[in-house]
């Protein structure tokens, strides 16, 4: 028969076993597709064509400048393109440059199993923008359950500032310490913006229009922040930012694994 200790030392080597026999998570991995901006009055614009990969989370971020009028006329009415559904992850920002013109910062999510390739359009319902810039990021290593990138990005968040020197959102805790974060800022100005140390710069777009100028910049940190944040010169600014949720990671059956 064996000892109380024999018994505790054989489940500890099973147990390390298992914990050694598990894929280790992989992170999250974000990358820009395309970015440009556009100086035209428009009430739509396309981006470069894009050959996003299947089961990746994809983000079309937007900010755009609408003289003399409410916010409500400078908002994305719809994305379109690669045979996806684009859905709004909300806490989109109205900012305003001394009060007018208007600036609208966005963010987009979708996702699918065999996107095409082509343009996306932005589309501001007939509401012809002054300018606009604009990023298309993909992401890897995300969950792909849910529609259209739902299970992706689990919350977002949004601030701004008029005027101030630095802007941030303030999340939720994050559901997995392997979850990452994403971050877009918008300026009423075309000038730089300082990302936090830990993030990297993915996007920086500085509209020259005139006078009417503004700037989209776009960060990515592969880990947890709760509250992501740019500094720059005084101005008018706006954020919106969203956790990205980490794939499960699953065994070689397809049955998903439970990790502490």
């Amino acid at each position: 028969m064996k000892t109380n200790e024999q018994i505790v030392r054989a489940g500890a080597l099973i147990l390390a076993a298992l914990i050694g026999a598990h894929p280790a998570i992989a992170a999250v991995s974000c990358a820009v597709l395309t970015e440009s901006q556009s100086t035209a009055n428009a009430s739509s614009y396309a981006t470069a064509s894009v050959s996003p990969a299947g089961g990746r989370l994809l983000l079309v971020i937007a900010n755009s400048l609408r003289g003399g009028t409410t916010c409500t006329d400078s908002d994305l009415s719809s994305v379109t393109g690669n045979g996806l559904t684009w859905v709004n992850v909300g806490n989109k920002q109205c900012y305003s440059d001394a009060g007018t013109p208007s600036h609208t910062l966005e963010i987009w999510r979708s996702m699918g199993a065999s996107p095409s390739s082509g343009a996306i359009t932005l589309d501001y319902g007939g509401n012809s923008q002054l300018s606009a810039a604009w990023a298309v990021v993909e992401c890897d290593g995300v969950n792909t359950e849910g529609l259209n990138g739902a299970g992706a990005v689990v919350q977002s968040a949004g601030a701004k500032t008029e005027p101030g020197t630095s802007v941030n959102a303030t999340l939720a805790a994050f559901g997995s310490a392997g979850n990452a974060t994403l971050a877009a800022f918008g300026l009423s100005d075309n000038i730089a913006a300082t990302v936090e140390g830990s993030f990297t710069q993915l996007a920086d777009e500085r509209v020259s229009d005139g006078g009417n100028d503004h700037a989209l910049h776009v960060s990515f940190l592969a880990s947890e922040d709760t509250s992501p944040s740019a500094s720059f010169t005084s101005i008018d600014a706006a954020t919106v930012a969203i956790e990205i949720t980490a794939a499960v990671p699953t065994d070689a059956g397809g049955g998903a694994l439970w990790f502490p």
